[in-house]
């Protein structure tokens, strides 16, 4: 971790993830933080966790109850890393609307409790497979639909952003993806073999993509065992392999563009470079926004979050739709079959008993012992 600190100006996430019981802090075991400036003098107090996995009683107060929906609020604030926002854009002295950050007592080494300030989760990963892969799923489906801004109109370039750093592959390594912000995230995400079953797996992924999108199908495929390597960071014990999805939507597949109706999408190239030519759904299914910040609302009725058309939004939905229906018995290109079908996975998983986790001899290691808040 040390290193990986050091390649990356030392700029750090601490791994946390969320179920309806239970909040994770899932290092494989005791880290500890210590917080110096250029000259070392001490800007805070240390940080000394352990693995931990605490019901959201344990970790309450009666000042500061821990529930779920709290969770889901503190994994999407993006005030903490933008403070532009705190002032609808400059619209309002920063005196007048004072931003509290959202907190959670988190468990400590020691057994007592740290009051921690959360951010965007999106920082470290969209996609949720690392808590998945620490909690031993066999079967993960991802499916990576980012916003339009990720987006690259490459289907090596977008496999490689959503799921390239569990391979150990960074959108920095290959310079595709200019923004500052995505080439930090990943850095600690590295937990599957890259050359599992003897073969590159972001290459052969990449192959199938390819070869779907030019039959006009959707871009669906499996990689079939997997094998999981050590992550301490996220408290991954390797040895084991999976089944990993992934449904990438950064285009239109022509096979669902067939289906609309000329009078909704006009009669005339109707897709083009993989996206819709109507004025309407030009940017299905990586929907742009609208403004957040209108320059001409008034203070007051400013909309928070970010707001999608109506009409694009909605075709974005029918499409992913269309997408896991056509594709529940598989995919075939010239008679290959390039994906199993979800039919598959799912009956699969109900004909095994222990449903979709890994065998019990695989489990980790319990969490840290704690003492509630006051």
């Amino acid at each position: 971790m040390q290193e990986v600190l050091k390649n990356n100006g030392f700029q750090s996430a601490l791994p946390g993830f969320g179920t309806p019981e239970k909040l994770h802090v899932p290092f494989s075991s005791e880290v500890k933080m210590e917080f110096e400036d250029e000259v070392g003098n001490r800007i805070t107090g240390p940080l000394n966790f352990k693995p931990t996995a605490a019901s959201h009683d344990e970790i309450s107060s009666e000042s500061n109850l821990f529930t779920l929906r709290k969770l889901l609020g503190m994994g999407t604030d993006t005030f903490t890393i933008d403070p532009s926002l705190r002032t609808f854009k400059g619209k309002l002295p920063i005196e007048q609307y004072k931003y509290e950050p959202l907190t959670a007592h988190i468990p400590t080494a020691d057994g007592d409790m740290r009051e921690m300030t959360f951010t965007d989760g999106g920082y470290v990963d969209g996609t949720g497979i690392p808590a998945l892969v620490n909690q031993k799923t066999k079967n993960i489906i991802s499916v990576w639909c980012p916003s339009p801004f990720f987006r690259t109109n490459n289907i090596a370039s977008d496999v490689m952003a959503g799921i390239g750093s569990f391979f150990g592959l960074l959108p920095r390594d290959t310079d595709q993806i200019p923004f500052n912000f995505a080439k930090l995230v990943g850095i600690h995400n590295h937990m599957f073999n890259l050359n599992s079953n003897g073969e590159n797996q972001m290459k052969k992924l990449i192959k199938t993509m390819e070869s779907l999108d030019a039959a006009g199908e959707p871009t669906i495929a499996t990689l079939k065992d997997v094998e999981v390597i050590d992550n301490p960071f996220w408290g991954i014990s390797g040895g084991w392999k999976l089944d990993l999805t992934l449904c990438l939507f950064t285009g239109v597949p022509t096979k669902f563009a067939d289906k609309i109706s000329e009078e909704i999408v006009g009669t005339d190239n109707v897709v083009v470079d993989r996206l819709f030519t109507n004025e309407n759904f030009k940017d299905v299914p990586n929907v742009v926004a609208l403004a957040t910040f209108p320059e001409d609302a008034p203070i007051g009725t400013d909309l928070i979050g970010q707001v999608l058309p109506p009409l694009p939004a909605r075709m974005t939905q029918i499409m992913l739709s269309w997408a896991i229906k056509h594709s529940w018995d598989g995919l075939e290109v010239d008679g290959e079959i390039m994906f199993g079908g979800f039919r598959a996975i799912f009956e699969e998983k109900g004909k095994n008993s222990r449903g979709n986790k890994a065998p019990k001899s695989q489990k980790g290691t319990k969490g840290a012992k704690i003492r509630k808040g006051k």
